[in-house]
């Protein structure tokens, strides 16, 4: 009996060592989960022309004019037409094509007020049917005017900006234009931006 005492405490040793293996300490590994953004329709990869010139891209096959006075910048994964915008080039604009509905108007419109610091309650249906109204590609589209302070990306604050966006729904995807920048020079530049919307095809 004394041999058997000693022989279990043995085993009960060796299974547990055994569910181990494999997984070094015994542990569990658990990993952190994302979901990654839509990848945009158009590639990354589109030169834009010179000032006044018409810009074409490959599908959805957006086709835009650019104001006088902006600035072109390389295009990105996320930005299909990117610009800089006033005397010191410290307001951007750009358009970003996504598919499908992307979230819808609402949201990203309360995403970028949230940018912006706006206080208020949520835009419902009837409130984004308020706005003003701009063409977009061929249809019209809400135009969201907010002003505040600006947080960006990597946490960075600017007091006075302003904000102009809009959202134009097609089949299959979603275009998407944004200004930001201090307040003088958004405001400056409001009949550009809504110019540069209209001339989108």
């Amino acid at each position: 009996m004394r041999k058997a005492s000693r022989v279990y405490p043995l085993i009960i040793v060796l299974l547990l060592a055994g569910a181990s293996c494999g997984n070094p300490g015994g542990r569990t590994e658990i990993t952190e989960t994302y979901s990654a953004p839509v990848q945009p329709v158009a590639p990354s990869s589109i030169t834009p022309k010179q000032a006044g010139a018409s810009v074409e891209t490959s599908a959805p096959n957006l086709q835009w004019d650019m104001p006088s006075g902006w600035t072109s910048v390389p295009a990105t994964a996320m930005r299909l037409a990117n610009f800089r915008v006033g005397p010191a080039q410290d307001t951007e604009c750009y358009a970003s094509v996504l598919k499908g509905a992307a979230g819808g108007v609402g949201l990203n419109m309360e995403r970028w007020r949230g940018q912006m610091d706006v206080e208020g309650p949520p835009l419902d249906e009837a409130a984004i049917a308020a706005l003003p109204k701009i063409t977009v590609l061929g249809q019209s589209a809400s135009l969201l005017e907010a002003r505040g302070t600006y947080r960006g990306m990597e946490g960075q604050s600017h007091g006075d900006y302003m904000l102009l966006g809009t959202v134009a729904q097609r089949e299959g995807y979603s275009v998407f234009v944004k200004m930001i920048g201090p307040m003088a020079t958004v405001q400056s530049q409001r009949e550009a931006f809504i110019a540069f919307c209209g001339s989108l095809r």
